[in-house]
């Protein structure tokens, strides 16, 4: 399981040498349960989870026709991994930043970063399609 330390909407990049035909699969969640094990029950329906079959050569792997909302992943069909072989590519649309609020407490702060970032997951817009 790998943690990248808030939930994010976007995608997760793998840099992997695998075997040829190895399949390696990405399941996502936001949270963990209260004994602290990968829950991706809280996404309901949504089938969260990326498959990606190795060549045998150096690869990097990034999703293109999808996205997810998550904090956690959970990677099967790698033995050995380290989390430097795996990165969060958020994804948002672009929006105009038209304030800021840093203050003194650290907890205000960050509750402002949160609002931020909630609103980075929620708004994405696709245009055309």
């Amino acid at each position: 399981m790998n943690d990248f330390g808030q939930i994010v909407t976007g995608v997760v990049e793998v840099h992997v040498k695998g075997e040829k035909g190895q399949k390696i699969v990405l399941r996502h969640a936001e949270v963990l349960d209260k004994d602290g094990n990968f829950y991706p029950e809280t996404l309901r329906q949504a089938k969260s989870i990326d498959t990606f079959i190795c060549n045998g050569e150096e690869q990097v792997f990034r999703p293109h026709f999808t996205f997810h909302g998550f904090r956690y992943i959970s990677v099967e069909g790698m033995e050995e991994f380290t989390a430097d072989q795996f990165f969060a590519c958020v994804i948002h649309s672009d929006m105009e930043k038209t304030g800021d609020f840093p203050c003194s407490n650290i907890k205000v702060n960050k509750l402002q970063s949160n609002i931020i970032w909630s609103q980075r997951d929620n708004f994405l817009i696709f245009h055309g399609l």
